[in-house]
């Protein structure tokens, strides 16, 4: 069996025209996906026109990334984008983190955010979990939501109930605390250990034979 193998010559970051807010709904790949899905060449040709855009990151995040740093270049006034919910997670986390100190451009905060949130496709019924964010230009707070309570309704779509907090959203979509950003303590190197690692179930014990 042979696979094509594609190279893509001159590949660089795409231009987007001039605009005011930025809002979309960017296709959600996850990144052990991206190869199945876009090919290697197109992933590796991706990769390199986006060194700042960490390997691990899901697709959607070049969006993120784009985005954030025109708001944060002054070029555009906000954007606000629907992402997987796992943004929140590490792999992703760093791109929104690099976002809120300015690493390429000026700063941006999270002016709104919910990061948990249901979302079904009318078309096929595809029922996956989403997060919301806002971003605009320069330091400031924002308004976190998270669903509390969610409801089937009639057609097929989900009524849910909203908290709001006010304050500080870290990358992590949290307010409060940044637990996120926390370093390790080093007054405990080298004095703990996790303990014995299960690389599957065969050291699980039932009651019965631990009794």
């Amino acid at each position: 069996a042979q696979v094509p193998q594609w190279r893509y010559v001159g590949a660089r970051q795409a231009q987007w025209p001039q605009a005011d807010f930025i809002v979309g709904n960017p296709p959600f790949i996850g990144n052990k996906r991206m190869r199945d899905a876009l090919g290697d060449g197109y992933v590796q040709a991706l990769r390199a026109a986006w060194p700042s855009v960490p390997d691990s990151a899901d697709f959607v995040m070049y969006w993120w990334a784009h985005a954030a740093a025109l708001v944060g270049a002054g070029q555009c006034e906000r954007m606000g984008l629907i992402t997987t919910n796992s943004l929140t997670m590490v792999f992703n986390r760093r791109v929104v983190q690099a976002a809120l100190e300015g690493v390429d451009n000026g700063p941006v905060h999270l002016a709104f955010a919910v990061p948990d949130h249901p979302w079904v496709d009318g078309v096929n019924g595809a029922a996956v979990r989403i997060a919301m964010t806002v971003a605009a230009p320069g330091a400031g707070e924002g308004r976190l939501l998270a669903v509390t309570q969610e409801t089937p309704a009639e057609y097929g779509e989900v009524d849910v109930a909203l908290a709001e907090q006010c304050g500080l959203v870290h990358a992590d979509l949290s307010v409060g605390a940044n637990v996120a950003a926390v370093g390790k303590l080093e007054a405990n190197a080298a004095l703990s250990v996790n303990g014995m690692m299960l690389a599957g179930r065969g050291f699980i014990l039932t009651p019965a034979q631990y009794s």
